[in-house]
């Protein structure tokens, strides 16, 4: 078992490592990585990188028509890891970031899937993970934080599951500082727990409070944030005050995305929307059906927040729900017809990846 699992390790790597070579080394030649360092929101990250929310920094070295306080919509935990390794350079330390982390997912993905449902193809299934959905192979390809993210989300579920609650609620804890859907994670916790001792009676009142006392460092985390936020803006806050000011949340209001007038032809055809909704929200059923439910509850938290989204491009809003949609089809993508046709599909991916990551680039660097 350890051979194979040391085996089916060096092959995703290996795989990861070649496909991501491909793709960077064909926009090396194009422009010399410039679209994949300019690529949207990664320029952000730098900023953040650079400046650690300094107002006075972030006005000197700012390209964008934002004010200082509009960065705090960019929380930190992902730019603090660019600022490590920014010894090789800012852009390239962001991209180097992006590829370990989203490396590290996916094996800890093999790990918590050979846990959850052993009867699935793990090696077949990560190895999917790396090229779908597509909107992913860009997003792990450029200055994003769901590598990060995803890899302390698939922690925080694996080390639940072991019952090292404390390791657990630091995953959480970190994961709420690299975006700010990282308390979703509490909440499903809560959710969860309060299913256990007071709906299924699986757990006593005071077993319960011991296994999950160690969730309260979660929201220690974020606090910490908005302190810095309080020491740097003068408003503890001001995510909210940002978010209130540049986006426009409400219920049920993303079914704009299907009916406002189009700007042009491309917005004509949302099709894809239906199917993303669709997709996930089978994969939260499949879940609930395998009683697999924190990891519902998860997913089914996001999914209802994504609700609140009214931009089209929703498949990267459903990243977090990536792990859950997964381990859902997990036995699916083992069967031998659907992971061949997958795989005959990734010159597509890389095809789609190449325009998109050309098209969605920032004017300039901080």
């Amino acid at each position: 078992m350890i051979k194979k699992t040391i085996r089916d390790l060096i092959i995703i790597s290996a795989v990861f490592a070649i496909a991501t070579e491909i793709l960077f080394g064909y926009l090396s030649s194009v422009n010399k990585m410039d679209s994949v360092y300019r690529n949207w929101d990664g320029p952000g990250y730098i900023l953040v990188a650079k400046t650690l929310y300094d107002p006075n920094l972030i006005n000197r070295i700012n390209p964008f028509p934002f004010t200082p306080k509009y960065w705090t919509l960019t929380y930190p935990l992902y730019p603090v890891f660019i600022r490590l390794f920014s010894f090789i350079g800012y852009p390239q330390s962001m991209i180097l970031v992006s590829t370990i982390f989203t490396l590290l997912f996916i094996i800890a993905f093999y790990f918590l899937l050979r846990k959850l449902n052993p009867q699935a193809n793990a090696l077949v299934v990560c190895l999917l993970l790396i090229f779908y959905p597509p909107r992913w192979f860009i997003v792990s390809h450029v200055g994003s934080s769901e590598p990060l993210f995803l890899f302390l989300e698939v922690m925080f579920l694996i080390f639940f599951m072991k019952k090292q609650f404390f390791l657990s609620a630091i995953c959480a804890g970190l994961a709420a500082v690299t975006k700010a859907n990282g308390l979703f994670l509490l909440a499903a916790v809560s959710i969860y727990g309060f299913l256990e001792i007071f709906i299924w009676h699986t757990k006593s009142l005071a077993s319960g409070v011991r296994q999950y006392l160690p969730f309260l460092l979660v929201p220690v985390f974020p606090a910490a944030l908005y302190t810095l936020y309080y020491f740097r803006f003068g408003d503890f806050f001001s995510y909210s005050h940002s978010m209130s000011q540049y986006y426009y949340f409400i219920w049920g209001h993303f079914l704009g995305m299907f009916t406002h007038i189009p700007a042009g032809d491309y917005e004509v055809w949302k099709e894809g929307l239906v199917y993303t909704f669709l997709i996930y929200l089978i994969a939260i059923h499949i879940l609930v059906q395998k009683k697999q439910y924190l990891v519902a509850i998860i997913g089914g938290i996001y999914y209802l927040g994504i609700m609140q989204i009214t931009f089209t491009d929703i498949s990267r809003y459903f990243l977090p729900l990536l792990p859950m949609a997964f381990l859902a089809y997990a036995n699916g993508l083992s069967k031998k017809p659907v992971y061949l046709a997958m795989l005959l599909c990734v010159p597509l991916v890389y095809l789609y990846a190449i325009g998109y990551i050309n098209f969605n680039v920032a004017e300039a660097i901080p």
